[in-house]
Order: C-alpha cells, then sequence, then structure tokens
C-alpha cells in the first residue's frame, strides 16, 4: 500500500499540519470539511491542541504507518510512556554461557581428581562442541500421555409437546365441525403441474376437520361433523328443507339449486340437531385465476349473534397467519369479512349470503342457530398456496390454527369460571 493511500484510515500524511495538536485551540478554528468524504471506519479528527513540530508530525506519521494504530497525540491526549526496551539475549549469548559453565565443570572435575576427591572412575573428555549440540538441538521426548478415547455427544431427545388435558370448563360445549363439499361435490379442484400435485378440495378439508376434531375432543369438547367421510351429507336427495322440490323432480339449473339447497340445510340440521354452540365451515377457495391467493374469513353480519360471529372469523384468521408465518410461508391476507357482500351470482346461486352460517331464507333455508364463520384457508388454484397444501407440514399449520381459534374463542366467552350453571 502506497504512503498516501487513501483507503488507508491510518496514513496520517492525509492530514495537514493543523490536525496535529497537544493543546487547546480557540472555539471555530477547527473545521471539518476536508474530512466528509473519507471512507467508513476512518478515526475521529483529532482533539483541539497545540500543534506539534514537523520532526512530531512525522515521528507519528511512521508510528502510526508500523504499529497500524494512531498515537494517543493524534487525539489531543498525552503521549503514552514509552515502556523500556525489552533485553534479549543474543542468538549466541546462551550457547556462549553454555560452555562457560561446562569448562567450569570439566576443570572442578579435573582439579578433584588430582586431589584424590570425587568419582575415582576417570572422566572421559567430550568435545565442547558435541555437549553443546546436546544441550541446544537434542529435541526434547514427547511426554508419554494416553490419549483420551473420545466421547460420542448424545443427541438430546427433543422435548415433547404436552399432549392436551381436558378442561373443566369445556365439558358439554358442543362444536359442530362442517367440512365442506364432499360425495358428488368435489369442491375445487387442480390438475398436477411442476409446482404442486393434483388435489380436490373435499377430501383435503375432511382430513384437516377430522384432525382438529382429535384434538378439540382431547380438551374436552364435544364434537360433531357434518360428515366423517367423503360422502353426500343429503345422500337419498331428500327434501331436507320442505320446499318441494329436489333434484329428482327438477331439471336443468334448478335441479342443481334443488340439489345444493338441500344439501346444505342437511348440514345446518347436523348442528342445530346437535345443539351446538359453534359452527366452523372448513374450506379452501379457488378461482380462475391461479394468481389469485391467500387467505380469508367470513362471517354473517345479519344475525343476532354477530359479534360473536365476528369473533371466530377474527381469531381463525389471526392464528392462520400466525401459522403461516411461523412456518416460514408468504401468504396473501385478503381479511376478515362480511358475507353480505359475495358475490351472489358465482358462489349463492341467488342468495346474497353464505348459506351455511344464515340466515334464513323464507321458503328455502332455515338458518343455523349458533354463532359460526366459513373459511377458506388458501386457494387450491394457486401454484403457491397448493404448494403448502400439499405438504405434511402446511396442512398442519391449518390444523393448528383452527384448534387455537377455537380454544381462544371459548376462553373468551366463557372466561376463567366457564358456562354458568
Amino acid at each position: 500500500m502506497s504512503d498516501r493511500d487513501p483507503r488507508d484510515p491510518w496514513d496520517l500524511s492525509r492530514l495537514g499540519d493543523e490536525d496535529f495538536v497537544s493543546r487547546p485551540l480557540e472555539p471555530g478554528q477547527w473545521e471539518r470539511g476536508h474530512d466528509d468524504d473519507l471512507p467508513p471506519g476512518t478515526p475521529p479528527p483529532p482533539r483541539p491542541g497545540r500543534r506539534l513540530r514537523p520532526d512530531e508530525r512525522a515521528e507519528l506519521r511512521q508510528r502510526a504507518r508500523q504499529n497500524r494504530e494512531l498515537p494517543p497525540e493524534y487525539f489531543g491526549q498525552p503521549p503514552a510512556p514509552t515502556p523500556p526496551p525489552k533485553r534479549h539475549w543474543p542468538r549466541w549469548g546462551g550457547v556462549a554461557l553454555i560452555l562457560v559453565v561446562i569448562i567450569i565443570a570439566g576443570n572442578i572435575g579435573l582439579l578433584r581428581g588430582r586431589d584424590g576427591g570425587g568419582s575415582e572412575t576417570p572422566v572421559a573428555p567430550a568435545s565442547a562442541t558435541s555437549e553443546v549440540a546436546m544441550v541446544v538441538d537434542t529435541p526434547t521426548p514427547p511426554v508419554d500421555t494416553p490419549t483420551p478415547e473420545p466421547t460420542a455427544t448424545q443427541t438430546p431427545e427433543p422435548t415433547p409437546t404436552p399432549e392436551p388435558t381436558p378442561d373443566p370448563r369445556f365439558s358439554g360445549v358442543i362444536v359442530c365441525l362442517d367440512p365442506g363439499h364432499g360425495g358428488s361435490d368435489r369442491g375445487y379442484e387442480r390438475s398436477d403441474t411442476d409446482a404442486a400435485p393434483a388435489m380436490q378440495e373435499a377430501p383435503l378439508n375432511l382430513e384437516i376437520a377430522l384432525a382438529v376434531a382429535e384434538r378439540l375432543e382431547a380438551y374436552g369438547f364435544e364434537v360433531v361433523l357434518t360428515r366423517t367421510d367423503d360422502v353426500d351429507v343429503n345422500a337419498d336427495g331428500s327434501d331436507v328443507n320442505n320446499d318441494g322440490k329436489t333434484r329428482s323432480n327438477q331439471s336443468g339449473r334448478e335441479a342443481e339449486s334443488a340439489e345444493a339447497r338441500d344439501e346444505l340445510q342437511a348440514r345446518i340440521n347436523v348442528c342445530n340437531d346437535a345443539g351446538a354452540d359453534l359452527l366452523v365451515s372448513l374450506h379452501i377457495n379457488g378461482y380462475p385465476d391461479p394468481e389469485i391467493s391467500g387467505v380469508e374469513t367470513w362471517y354473517s353480519a345479519s344475525r343476532p349473534f354477530v359479534g360473536l360471529n365476528k369473533l371466530i372469523a377474527s381469531l381463525i384468521y389471526d392464528e392462520l397467519l400466525r401459522g403461516y408465518a411461523d412456518a416460514g410461508y408468504n401468504v396473501t391476507e385478503r381479511g376478515v369479512r362480511d358475507d353480505s357482500t359475495v358475490d351472489a351470482g358465482s358462489h349463492q346461486d341467488l342468495f346474497d349470503s353464505y348459506v351455511i352460517t344464515g340466515p334464513a331464507q323464507p321458503g328455502a333455508i332455515i338458518a343455523s342457530q349458533m354463532p359460526g364463520m366459513i373459511a377458506e384457508v388458501l386457494f387450491i388454484s394457486s401454484e403457491h398456496d397448493a404448494r403448502i397444501l400439499a405438504t405434511d407440514e402446511g396442512r398442519q399449520v391449518i390444523i393448528d390454527a383452527y384448534v387455537r381459534a377455537i380454544l381462544a374463542y371459548f376462553n373468551t366467552i366463557l372466561g376463567p369460571e366457564g358456562r354458568p350453571d
């Protein structure tokens, strides 16, 4: 590196004579303008003080280049005391000392031999050079220390997740889970692509609902499901809603509408007949545009218990977002939504809200009698979302979110004392 390399922050040659001071200057005498373009890591400007003589400045520059550090004088501090130089024996000083000791010891031995003292065995003369070589050049044998056997590091066992235990407050609390679609209604479907395999909504909804039910029961809830298999709930095509219309006595689009209304009424009846305290309808979204993705939940604002509807919809939405974020999934947030804003033509066949959560549709639908919501956890039609749904980890995030949200809902409405008798 050149003595004047501007990249070297320790090169004091970039400083002017006014920068080297050791006593305070008057206010305003120091200006830093010329240092504004220095690279990061450049040491701070010196404190004001007495200007140093040229020979002092030259000495500081030399010390900075050699030691890669700034001397105290640069910061307006008194010079550090110079430690006394260490004394080093010359390289051959030790050798010379050993020679002297050997010669003296040998002479003493000879003298003792002449005087009859000491050992009677004559000492063989030894070359001074060979003695020095033995002392200086012979390596010290290593200490024969046994090498300890390596100890295998034991991998700690993962701490098991504690099993849920029944909470007495949840005894007698009934949750109705509605796995959307099933049987002849496959829900939204996708074909196999490089991004994710082929999927159908109906079996995924059921898989998730069954897992949520098992977890909730372990906490002490009673859980009913509108279906426990991949079947139609109104499998025999009965006129469940008592409007006189079924698929068999209607034709065309009206036959499809009659079948859909009877199927939805059959699901509502399961929850009503069980006296459920909460209805959660589990779905996965779909849309022709594969770029549309994300999570959304829906609630009815047209019911007397609108506050509870919105509470459970908000809790499930928040827990889904939290679970996706914790798992490292980047998911679009589509919001907690009032179902009166739904596109009736594409979703509800002329009804202006979702049927499963009410309100009643005179002459067509008898409404559910409990708070509820609909969750659209992801878009099966989205390549991004489908990759999450295709993994056990992704589906587990959804299951955990449902369970946490339902627990939070009943913890909120029951309080610490539980349901009053």
